[in-house]
């Protein structure tokens, strides 16, 4: 099986070509007609779109760039969806959990609720993907590593906190879990984190970092964010029943190693 990663600078993307010994292409998706010859030179049997702006710091970077956001949230699905259909491709498309402001066991069948304009925007790409592929709803991904995409770290940093549980997915089993999807030749939209919930509270602690906890309007009031964070769970019954055993991300978090972990 042959598998093309499109998504430049994807930390996640780099993950996947590990995984399976490839590199993560710098084509410019957008450019339905270099798309297209790219993969008809490749010839991949799978791709997996690792395309998408998530923001840095955070999200707020989305609603402050919307241009850019929905370039790389709607439109990019878009093209590379049109693109593999017209050469027969299997498309694996990554979107979001962070579809409700909160909730607990939000299955693949809930309709989403988006809360922020970067939500909004990943609800409208998942529109695009022919359900025939696979759409794969992740949250809050980790590696264990110190870098500014790792949620850990991200979370270590911050003085104010929500006190919510929170689905979260260890990235090594985020790749497993996937491939087995893409093996098994499963189709539809997959909740693909790890058993349970944590809440900010909880990492904090971990580390033994000093922290406040807060709600979402007081981050508001104090403007230390501009948009609602979504605090939920996902329900992986679906993933689960095709014989995949997520583990439980209390043993993945209280695993790692700390000295390593997101150190400053």
């Amino acid at each position: 099986m042959k598998v093309t990663i499109l998504g430049r600078n994807s930390w996640v993307g780099g993950y996947f070509a590990k995984f399976y010994n490839t590199k993560v292409s710098d084509i410019d998706v957008l450019d339905e007609n270099k798309l297209l010859f790219y993969l008809m030179n490749e010839r991949p049997d799978v791709v997996i779109n690792c395309v998408g702006k998530t923001g840095r710091p955070n999200i707020d970077w989305c609603n402050n760039n919307k241009y850019e956001t929905y370039k790389s949230n709607v439109l990019a699905p878009l093209v590379i969806q049109e693109v593999c259909n017209l050469l027969n491709i299997k498309l694996v498309h990554l979107s979001t959990g962070c579809l409700w402001k909160t909730g607990e066991n939000k299955n693949e069948n809930d309709i989403p609720e988006p809360c922020s304009f970067y939500s909004g925007t990943k609800v409208e790409g998942e529109y695009f993907i022919n359900k025939d592929n696979l759409i794969i709803r992740l949250r809050m991904p980790f590696d264990g590593k110190s870098n500014d995409r790792c949620i850990i770290a991200k979370i270590k940093k911050y003085n104010y906190v929500l006190d919510g549980v929170n689905s979260m997915v260890y990235v090594p089993d985020l790749i497993r879990a996937v491939n087995h999807l893409i093996v098994n030749n499963h189709k539809g939209i997959f909740n693909v984190v790890n058993k349970g919930g944590v809440s900010p509270v909880f990492i904090k602690r971990l580390f033994n970092e000093p922290f406040e906890i807060v709600n979402n309007d007081e981050l508001l009031t104090l403007g230390i964010i501009k948009e609602n964070r979504s605090t939920c769970t996902l329900d992986i019954s679906r993933l689960e029943s095709t014989g995949f055993d997520m583990p439980d991300i209390f043993d993945r978090l209280n695993n790692m190693n700390k000295q390593e972990v997101c150190n400053e």
